[in-house]
């Protein structure tokens, strides 16, 4: 059985944790919406560079998280989104530019 002392603590240290989480999952939140903004403007040529340099970085910085902490899932939301941009670039219709 704890001590109210330190039952106190343990809740204080919950309510810690919960913060940090929602502080992270708020910028988290924040970089995805700049991320996506940003891919929307990126040149098209260079979007295949980007996502090969997207995909190896992935699969370094994966090395550092265990096994069962990783959701693959979740990064394959980036890929899909590189990857779908690249499509619909692909299948639009030429710009006209009006040059002759």
């Amino acid at each position: 059985m704890t001590s109210p002392d330190n039952e106190a603590k343990i809740m204080q240290a919950l309510g810690e944790l919960a913060s940090t989480q929602k502080k992270h999952l708020n910028r988290l939140v924040a970089c995805e919406a700049l991320l996506q903004a940003l891919v929307m403007r990126v040149d098209p040529p260079a979007l295949p560079g980007i996502l090969e340099e997207f995909e190896a970085a992935l699969d370094r910085s994966a090395e550092d998280i265990p096994p069962r902490l990783q959701m693959p899932e979740l990064w394959q939301e980036w890929t899909t989104l590189l990857s779908d941009r690249l499509r619909s670039l692909e299948q639009a219709p030429p710009r006209n530019t009006g040059a002759a």
